[in-house]
């Protein structure tokens, strides 16, 4: 259905229910915007990336993938759906495949998301040899958290778990090597991380950076107010920010339309309304 097919249904919709369409606009489709894998990366994740991207990656992705190999901390702050997680994972492969000894820590902020984002994480480092796994409160063993850190290269957790038992528990010798190996730390949903709880995860960022070696830090957040001043006070980093200016991918049409509606009935209404765009 094309955007001026769904316009005009909405407009004959809310005509039936009385509303009235005060204004409205199109914002177009825009093309995906591609740029060259980086050359300065690791000869192995090169080849991989130009194998399953031979178009090239979208322009943000190539932009904050050549920042985190030129070893910067990165703030990437595109749109939903923008590709992330690509950046997330080729960032961890950079430095993992100079250095199989190293470790990664990707915090998600949600149990559900880490666990939805690690099949991602498998598929793409099970192909270089290199392991991943979620690490959340469904592993009770001490011995079993143990041997996770211990066997795999980047380990997903929610920052309750990297808070309450990790760094809890850096006199236990495997967390601590662990710690003395981690080079990268990567904090996905960044913006959940406000108020109280912001100021939580602030402290806690500067607690794992002050007991080992300094690690590379890479955070995506929503596009929000004063984006650089937050992720700097949350991460305690000067970070480079990749922004939805530097954006890539591509954007199907977005109709608006501003519609106002009276009387007793009106909720009632727009539920109707949305059944029915939902059932077109």
């Amino acid at each position: 259905m094309t955007a001026t097919t769904v316009s005009a249904r909405i407009a004959s919709l809310t005509a039936t229910l009385g509303w009235n369409t005060t204004a409205g606009f199109v914002q177009p489709a825009t093309a995906a915007i591609l740029s060259p894998v980086p050359s300065s990366l690791h000869p192995e994740l090169a080849s991989r990336l130009a194998g399953q991207y031979p178009g090239g990656l979208y322009r943000h992705q190539a932009l904050a993938i050549a920042h985190l190999a030129g070893r910067e901390d990165v703030a990437l702050t595109t749109p939903t759906s923008s590709g992330k997680s690509l950046v997330f994972i080729a960032g961890a492969m950079q430095i993992l495949l100079h250095d199989r000894s190293a470790k990664v820590i990707a915090l998600y902020p949600m149990k559900a998301l880490g666990n939805d984002q690690f099949g991602k994480w498998r598929e793409a480092l099970g192909a270089c040899g290199l392991r991943v796994a979620v690490l959340d409160g469904d592993v009770k063993s001490m011995k079993e958290r143990e041997k996770l850190l211990a066997e795999n290269h980047v380990i997903l957790m929610t920052p309750d778990v990297l808070h309450t038992w990790f760094m809890a528990s850096l006199h236990v010798p495997a967390v601590r090597a662990f710690r003395d190996r981690l080079r990268m730390v990567i904090l996905d949903e960044a913006h959940v991380h406000d108020g109280v709880f912001g100021t939580g995860t602030a402290y806690l960022m500067r607690r794992l950076e002050a007991c080992g070696p300094r690690y590379q830090f890479i955070a995506s957040s929503a596009t929000i107010g004063s984006v650089e001043t937050f992720l700097a006070q949350l991460s305690g980093r000067n970070l480079t920010v990749v922004s939805a200016e530097d954006d890539g991918s591509p954007r199907h049409a977005v109709i608006w339309s501003r519609v106002l509606a009276g009387g007793a009935d009106s909720f009632a209404s727009r539920a109707v309304l949305m059944q029915s765009l939902a059932a077109e």
